[in-house]
């Protein structure tokens, strides 16, 4: 417990340090932060280690709570058909794309290149809402597709555990993979209709 309080320290107190000097900068905090981590993964800054668990169920809500929170619910009702067909098809087609460029540009085997476009395929939901906010975007635009980043993540972790289980397997299931889309769907709505 203490090294995960102290991980989580250190990360926030290098979060806090890059905030204050991006916004000094003028750069963009987004940016700013995919520097400094680039920054010290080549730098060999000894390695915090964080339980994937922790970052999905810990982090993750509080980050997507924020732009939840705000979302006009009734122009999320009237848009609801182009956000599912991002949301959904579409993270399965970027994984796709994604996969076949990893496969064929850089010669990864296609298991694990689909492994990588699940990881890639979800866009970043906090640097959506961010940018579009700063660009002060169209209304109906900007609905769209914060609310897709905001459904996305829900496929494209389906998605990333559907593959590992075929890698680790040795086959693929496709009907088991629907199966846990859906679970994954029926659920979150029923826990978010019942919380709210």
């Amino acid at each position: 417990m203490h090294e995960h309080l102290t991980a989580l320290a250190a990360l926030l107190l290098i979060a806090a340090a890059v905030g204050f000097a991006a916004r000094r900068l003028g750069v963009h905090y987004n940016i700013a932060l995919v520097v400094t981590g680039a920054v010290m993964g080549a730098a060999r800054v000894p390695r915090i280690a964080l339980d994937p668990e922790l970052v999905i169920q810990v982090f993750l809500p509080i980050l997507l709570f924020e732009a939840a929170i705000v979302t006009d619910l009734r122009r999320l009702r009237e848009d609801m058909r182009p956000v599912v067909l991002l949301a959904v098809p579409g993270v399965l087609v970027t994984v796709a794309v994604a996969a076949a460029i990893l496969h064929f540009g850089l010669g990864l085997p296609v298991s694990f290149a689909l492994l990588l476009g699940s990881i890639l395929a979800a866009t970043d939901t906090i640097a959506v809402v961010a940018t579009f906010r700063k660009v002060k975007a169209p209304a109906r635009l900007r609905t769209i597709v914060e609310n897709e980043s905001l459904f996305n993540d829900g496929t494209a972790l389906v998605a990333f555990s559907v593959i590992l289980a075929a890698i680790q397997q040795g086959r693929f299931e496709v009907g088991s993979g629907l199966a846990q889309l859906a679970w994954v769907i029926v659920v979150g709505i029923g826990i978010g209709a019942a919380a709210g």
